[in-house]
């Protein structure tokens, strides 16, 4: 088989190989298996609960259409993943390292595992062979118009971390990436008023960034 082949029979089969396995395990007295493991490997029950809104770590994420009737933009995420990439179906030397992806949150989901709740979100994602990063300057440009993974929508709530987009004027197509900066969460009254303040001021360096570059057609602010 191809390492492509194997992939994909990789991601068909895994959650059916960990049950089989957990079972034969159990059966043994000799292996400890944690509860944490067989809730896993039994696979989520058929009740989940959906959120338009969840805070984690300290960050608030939306859904995009919570956000549509929000005052603050919430939805944008982007998760770093080690994977196999190939560049095209005919590719059968596929490249294995990390990349970022860039996503828009549409749905916030809380799987049931038995004793276990866990968190994901679904999301749409930027197609990577589109997204351009400008390393001169110091920022990334995104199009959603151009979609990519939609086999792969969702990720743990866990693995993402929150950005923002701003569209860019001269071409409504692009966007461009902001990423807050990291702080600290005093209580829990003070998380929307931070995420701001961490944004805004990322905004205005941007613009420094730009005006300095002299380049309007790259990218411009209102």
């Amino acid at each position: 088989m191809s390492n492509k082949s194997l992939l994909s029979e990789h991601t068909r089969s895994f959650s059916t190989w960990l049950k089989d396995q957990v079972m034969r395990e159990l059966q043994d007295p000799s292996h400890s298996i944690s509860k944490r493991l067989k809730s896993l490997a039994g696979g989520p029950n058929f009740r989940a609960s959906f959120y338009s809104g969840y805070v984690y770590n300290g960050c608030k994420f939306y859904t995009k259409e919570q956000d549509k009737i929000s005052t603050m933009q919430n939805s944008g995420v982007v998760v770093e993943a080690e994977a196999m990439h190939f560049a095209s179906a005919k590719d059968n030397r596929p490249a294995y390292g990390k990349m970022l992806y860039y996503g828009i949150i549409e749905q916030i989901i809380e799987m049931q595992y038995n004793d276990l709740i866990i968190p994901i979100f679904g999301c749409k994602w930027v197609n990577n062979n589109t997204v351009v990063e400008y390393e001169d300057i110091g920022f990334t440009l995104v199009n959603f118009d151009k979609l990519g993974h939609e086999e792969d929508p969702y990720i743990l709530v866990s693995q993402a971390k929150q950005v923002f987009y701003m569209t860019d004027p001269a071409n409504k197509k692009r966007s461009a990436v902001i990423k807050p900066r990291s702080r600290h969460i005093i209580n829990e009254y003070d998380d929307d008023i931070e995420l701001e303040e961490s944004s805004s001021t990322q905004v205005v360096q941007l613009e420094d960034v730009i005006n300095d570059h002299g380049d309007n057609n790259l990218l411009t602010c209102a």
